[in-house]
């Protein structure tokens, strides 16, 4: 239950939310191998100061014959120049630095080799450490590690696709919220033997034939419907326009009402002309369809619907009246109407 004073955020938001989060931890994983980066350079010089002054030790140990028995032994065995030495001498020194006691007249030596000695391990917990939270020893750890690498990748996708909608794929940018707006269902009226779909409705300005290459625009506003009449039957049908004829008060017209029950005035054009897109009579052959214009004066802004009634006379049915239902988001409207 949402807390008084805090809306609940929308799935944008909450994915986003999760995003930033995720990708601190990437950040902190970034510095970490960073670091990483670093101390590997000062435990290699840790190293190198250490090996040097345990080598330094040991043949001062060899020098007074102090230290573990079988090095010194293994030393005497081994010529003078021969590289293996350096690496006994090595050991001797790190044998003698490790008991963490001076030996007798090497106190100086002993102090130096100490510090060093000192130093490399400290650079060797620090190294491990930092390592083992980038890529942990135990299988359990990285497991998880993985996991957590994976969703991370995955949140960075995701705001990815938040930020960027148009360059990814639609289901991708529909999942964080920011998916295009679904396409509105085509408005259809469908009963046995005949179908009338809207192909297109748009309250616009009309255009008005004036010569053969000349077209003027009118000033007015209209609501102009362009209709699909199909046969999905087995016998021919008369079709007669819906507009209606200027002549004729007795002729079947089209009516339409808005959401509010407003009815929209139907327009008929002079000497009943038949305007560009529009058809005044047609024989409509089964599985074969004609489209149709009706117009209608400019509705109220801020509509939801309307209702389109259709006179079934027109179409071969005295006895009924065809509806067909326009929602407003299938209306094109100038950025002007409001």
């Amino acid at each position: 239950m949402d807390r008084p004073g805090n809306p609940s955020k929308s799935f944008g938001g909450q994915a986003l939310e999760g995003v930033f989060t995720l990708l601190v931890g990437v950040f902190v994983q970034l510095f970490r191998v960073i670091a990483l980066g670093w101390l590997k350079i000062a435990r290699g010089m840790a190293r190198s100061t250490c090996q040097r002054r345990s080598v330094q030790m040991g043949q001062r140990m060899a020098e007074a014959g102090l230290g573990n028995p079988l090095l010194l032994q293994k030393l005497n065995g081994l010529p003078a120049g021969d590289r293996e030495r350096e690496v006994v001498f090595e050991e001797l020194g790190t044998s003698g630095l490790e008991t963490g006691v001076p030996l007798l007249g090497m106190e100086a030596e002993y102090a130096e080799g100490r510090r060093a000695f000192e130093a490399a391990r400290t650079a060797e917990r620090r190294h491990d450490a930092v390592a083992a939270r980038i890529w942990p020893a135990h299988v359990i750890g990285r497991i998880a590690l993985v996991v957590n690498y994976l969703l991370t990748l995955a949140a960075a996708i995701l705001l990815f696709a938040y930020i960027y909608p148009n360059v990814v794929p639609e289901r991708l940018a529909a999942l964080v919220g920011k998916g295009k707006p679904a396409e509105p269902p085509t408005p259809i009226l469908e009963v046995p033997g005949l179908t009338v779909t809207l192909k297109r409705a748009a309250v616009r300005r009309g255009e008005v034939k004036i010569g053969p290459d000349a077209v003027a625009v009118d000033e007015n506003l209209s609501f102009y419907l362009t209709l699909t009449i199909t046969n999905t039957g087995k016998t021919p049908i008369n079709y007669r326009t819906w507009r209606g004829k200027f002549t004729s008060l007795q002729d079947k017209a089209a009516r339409l009402v808005d959401d509010r029950g407003h009815n929209i005035l139907g327009i008929v054009y002079k000497g009943d002309a038949t305007p560009p897109g529009g058809v005044s009579t047609a024989v409509i052959a089964p599985g074969e369809s004609v489209e149709d214009l009706i117009e209608f004066g400019p509705p109220e802004p801020k509509f939801a619907s309307f209702d389109l009634f259709l006179p079934g006379e027109n179409v071969g049915r005295p006895k009924e009246t065809l509806r067909l239902v326009i929602p407003a988001a299938v209306v094109e409207v100038p950025a002007s109407f409001k």
